[in-house]
């Protein structure tokens, strides 16, 4: 008991950062340091309080406590003279819904929406984690969903609080 005790103070040691907010947003051409991946999935961005291990072994503890913070592709967590941490959010198997039509992409979102689906967006794209019964769903409503390797990493959100939904 004593061993795992003095295990669980010396991992708790190990923490050595608690990152309350991000410093900057950038893409990783832009930065002339040594730089430290972040990798996580999607699902995982909105997460508040976390603690994660970066590409190089470091440990550091997200811990998000303002209404909508959330980690973004690109996002600078800790810098000094020589490296940064930056956020990268890892591909997954996604769905793909394209259309040109304007109405039919809002009832698509509003339909989705009801079923709870996280939906993101670019242009007139939907993205959404891939499901067999949505991708089942969709083809039913006359879509032709893809299955495509994405970075899920521009969620579509409503104009909800969180607090008052």
């Amino acid at each position: 008991m004593q061993g795992s005790q003095s295990g669980l103070v010396f991992s708790l040691f190990r923490l050595k950062m608690i990152i309350t907010q991000a410093i900057r947003n950038c893409r990783p051409q832009e930065v002339e340091k040594q730089i430290d991946f972040l990798f996580i999935a999607w699902y995982q961005t909105s997460k508040r309080i976390q603690r994660l291990t970066t590409a190089n072994g470091q440990a550091i503890a997200i811990r998000f406590l303002g209404k909508n913070q959330r980690l973004t592709e690109g996002d600078i967590l800790y810098e000094d003279e020589s490296k940064v941490i930056m956020v990268s959010i890892l591909p997954c198997e996604a769905l793909v819904v394209a259309t040109d039509h304007w109405i039919q992409l809002s009832w698509l979102a509003y339909e989705i929406g009801n079923k709870h689906v996280p939906l993101f967006v670019e242009g007139t794209d939907l993205y959404m984690p891939y499901e067999r019964p949505m991708q089942d769903w969709l083809t039913s409503k006359g879509y032709q969903p893809k299955v495509e390797q994405k970075k899920l990493s521009n969620p579509l959100n409503a104009n909800v609080d969180y607090e008052q939904h």
